[in-house]
């Protein structure tokens, strides 16, 4: 009855109050929980944030910690609640940990608050940059009434427990910090390097390893360095100083995979996680005598697991909890499967379930911590509430009845699409040819290929004149996968050229990351008119938006990886990328374009190679020259050839994400158009071209026929000399470049997402316009054929 009643007096404090100065009074007995059980000991709403901060176990002081930012905003631009909170055991509930020194002075929100950077409001304090939609992590160290704090931010695994010390150290925004778990107190501990371009490191994971006094550093994104992540690194303790690891052997980078230290057996074990393209079930262990990375293979193991929330429970026996990933759908990160609960013994290499299964629908962030005196494991769930659960271990409880699977199996991510490409049937070509032969002329005709491959939001696709389609882009709000699909028009079959990556935690989020993807690929987002392919070389030319700031290091040298340089884009201009569609690698990213990023930015194909608009109404002509070493590696320089474009006064605003550049190969120029399509006005477009050539010049190109609405989408077809136009459903337009008039298009499309959603591409070798119309927005894509024969087309009457 007394545990009854002291469960039910957790669960009931759901207030965060101040911490006070007192010295703690342990109180708090979890040995009457049920074993292996999860129990609810405190719940509170989200106010008070957190999301995505790892909770640590200060053992020295017996408190939980979580520091980190969100929660409910009282002003637009700042959060409610303090950065920092301590869950002290005997009153079962979440305080707010304020520094000693202040602990009176700063009670009841009285704190001096840090600002949300880009957000409006009063000026009350610093302002705290975190990773999440086009932002990053960045700490800086302020001081507020004498007391030093760091800005905080997302920290996810990147914090440990320095048992030696009684701290906890952090990792974060390229700084190694540290907060005394007694007082509160923060210390910039300032070592004099720090692991290479790691400033923008998130998703990694810290571990402390008490038998070398060292700090280990391993995986995560966003840094911009070869591996786009952190290889083993280790931070020492007493020397205060970071240094790469050399090891035979480490496990593939991966994200949210935390790492705990497992005193019985002086090891740091680390299980699952997730490679930003699947979701992985490995377990590894570092021996800390030796310092070596080992794989360990038991069977069975856990199944995959994205993000696992894993606790050292003593006694040589690691927890971990998260959903199976192989038999649930994740979209947004969340998923409404329930939480498997296994725990590893590591001398034995065994797995074992537990019957403490967890249903959190629509929980994202799980992070879990053990305290060895308690014999007991805490677990913080983020949704809705935010929940803390605790399990008192007891190995003779009966265990769980989850079967497991073999080591080493993954779950990708959208592995239906996945799946359905791969297992297409044998092209069958003979038939093809004989539909593409059959095609009937003025219609679009759905190619129907096998497999579904998922569209990509706002952006183009190009054709390499081989009979190809190369298709990339999405990001933001829909699919957020930065492969690149190819479509082979006499096979009618699509492929995934390599395994789309997403990123932890940001797929489907109104914003691109910042950095790039293992493997050195930028992240997904909307291309718009930002690539296209160079007949020459053979590489497809990509102005992806930088996502780098003035004054990170970059490392990007294979042969030297400590090699790195400070970025300024006065320095090095802007970034391009090179993509080889014959291998699928990627090439960059290549500094030295001198030219920003605009949504109107728009490269064209021609013969002598790539060039490109700027965006606005005044826009400059860049010519791009692609080289390949024989080394296999690839460059690309950026000519200005152009910056006098007529500066006529135009009647209205533009569409500023429509405005293509397209090649007239009849006359050997460009064409660049703009126009307007402002409701309740009057509807305009301006034509303008020139020759290829540095002392061309651009002219006006008087047309005739009703004025189109202007489409991103437009494309020459050769044979026709006529540029044609897509919009939207009912807004295909076509120019006849010799009559210089434009007439509307009389042909019917399927329902579906057009005008920024769709892409417009010809195929020379088979004659043909291929239009990509996803079905619904982020929906299976369809492929659409047209063969346009003017003699017999059917317009519709002048608007």
């Amino acid at each position: 009855m007394k545990r009854v009643a002291f469960l039910i007096c957790l669960a009931s404090s759901a207030a965060v109050q101040a911490d006070d100065k007192r010295p703690p009074v342990y109180q708090g007995d979890y040995s009457g929980l049920p074993a292996n059980q999860w129990r609810l000991v405190h719940v509170e709403d989200n106010s008070g944030g957190k999301w995505g901060s790892a909770v640590v176990h200060a053992d020295g002081t017996d408190r939980l910690y979580l520091w980190g930012i969100g929660g409910h905003t009282p002003q637009r631009n700042r959060y409610q609640r303090y950065e920092l909170e301590s869950f002290r055991m005997p009153a079962g509930t979440w305080f707010e940990a304020l520094p000693a020194s202040r602990a009176d002075a700063w009670a009841k929100g009285k704190h001096p608050p840090f600002t949300i950077h880009g957000m409006s409001g009063p000026a009350v304090g610093p302002a705290l940059r975190s990773v999440g939609n086009q932002s990053y992590n960045e700490v800086r160290f302020h001081d507020f009434d004498g007391v030093s704090r760091p800005s905080p931010v997302t920290v996810f695994n990147q914090v440990c427990y320095d048992s030696k010390r009684g701290r906890l150290v952090f990792f974060a925004g390229g700084r190694t910090f540290a907060l005394d778990a007694a007082t509160n107190a923060w210390t910039d501990l300032a070592p004099p390097g720090c692991p290479v371009a790691c400033q923008q490191l998130a998703w990694a994971s810290l571990a402390y390893d008490a038998v070398n006094d060292e700090v280990l550093l391993f995986g995560g994104g966003d840094a911009l360095n070869v591996e786009g992540g952190a290889a083993t690194w280790l931070y020492s303790c007493q020397a205060n100083a970071w240094r790469r690891a050399k090891l035979d052997i480490e496990p593939p980078l991966r994200c949210t995979s935390p790492i705990v230290y497992d005193p019985a057996t002086r090891t740091l074990v680390m299980f699952g996680g997730y490679d930003q393209r699947r979701a992985l079930n490995d377990t590894w262990v570092y021996r800390c005598k030796e310092r070596c990375w080992e794989l360990r293979k038991p069977s069975p193991s856990p199944p995959p697991m994205y993000a696992p929330a894993t606790a050292a429970l003593g006694g040589g026996k690691v927890l971990v909890v998260e959903a199976d990933a192989v038999t649930t759908r994740r979209g947004y990160s969340t998923t409404a499967a329930p939480r498997q609960t296994w725990v590893y013994d590591v001398a034995a290499d065994k797995w074992t379930p537990l019957a403490a299964e967890l249903k959190l629908p629509g929980y994202t962030w799980l992070t879990a911590a053990g305290a060895a005196r308690h014999s007991t494991a805490f677990l913080v769930a983020f949704g809705q509430q935010r929940r803390t659960y605790a399990l008192r271990y007891d190995p003779a409880a009966e265990p769980g009845t989850h079967k497991g699977y073999a080591p080493g199996t993954v779950a990708w991510k959208y592995r239906e699409q996945r799946e359905s490409l791969a297992g297409a049937p044998p092209a069958d070509a003979a038939a093809h040819k004989r539909f593409l032969a059959d095609l009937p002329v003025n219609r679009f005709v759905d190619a129907a290929p096998p497999g579904e491959l998922v569209s990509k939001t706002w952006s183009t696709a190009v054709a390499t004149g081989d009979g190809r389609i190369v298709y990339h882009g999405g990001g933001h709000s829909g699919y957020s996968g930065n492969d690149w699909a190819h479509y082979d028009i006499a096979a009618n079959r699509w492929m995934l050229a390599s395994d789309p990556c997403f990123a932890p935690y940001l797929e489907s989020s109104n914003g691109s990351p910042w950095g790039y993807s293992y493997a050195r690929r930028p992240w997904s987002q909307h291309t718009y008119l930002w690539y296209a392919y160079d007949p020459l070389s053979k590489l497809v030319v990509y102005c992806a938006r930088p996502t780098i700031h003035d004054g990170v290091e970059l490392a990007l040298d294979a042969k030297d990886p400590d090699k790195g340089f400070v970025y300024s884009v006065k320095t090095h201009g802007y970034w391009t990328w090179l993509y080889d569609p014959a291998d699928g690698r990627m090439h960059g990213p290549i500094f030295g374009r001198p030219f920003r990023q605009d949504w109107g930015l728009a490269l064209c194909i021609t013969p002598r190679g790539v060039y490109a608009t700027t965006g606005g109404t005044t826009p400059e002509l860049y010519k791009a020259t692609v080289t390949r070493g024989d080394d296999g590696t690839a460059d690309v320089k950026w000519e200005l050839l152009d910056k006098a474009f007529p500066q006529d006064k135009l009647p209205g605003r533009h569409d500023y994400e429509a405005m293509p550049l397209v090649y007239d190969s009849k006359r050997s120029r460009l064409i660049r158009v703009m126009g307007s399509v402002e409701k309740d006005k009057p509807a305009w477009l301006r034509m303008h071209a020139r020759g290829l050539g540095p002392a061309d010049n651009w002219e006006p190109i008087e047309s005739s026929g009703p004025v189109p609405p202007p489409a991103r989408e437009t494309v020459y077809l050769p044979r026709q000399d006529a540029l044609l136009a897509l919009r939207d459903r009912d807004k295909v337009y076509v120019f006849h470049c010799e009559s210089r008039q434009w007439k509307h298009l009389d042909v019917d499309l399927p329902e579906g997402c057009y005008t920024h959603e769709c892409s417009l591409d010809y195929d020379a070798r088979h004659d043909l316009a291929v239009a990509l119309v996803p079905s619904r927005f982020s929906g299976p894509l369809r492929t659409l054929l047209l063969r346009y024969d003017p003699s017999a087309a059917r317009y519709k009457q002048a608007d």
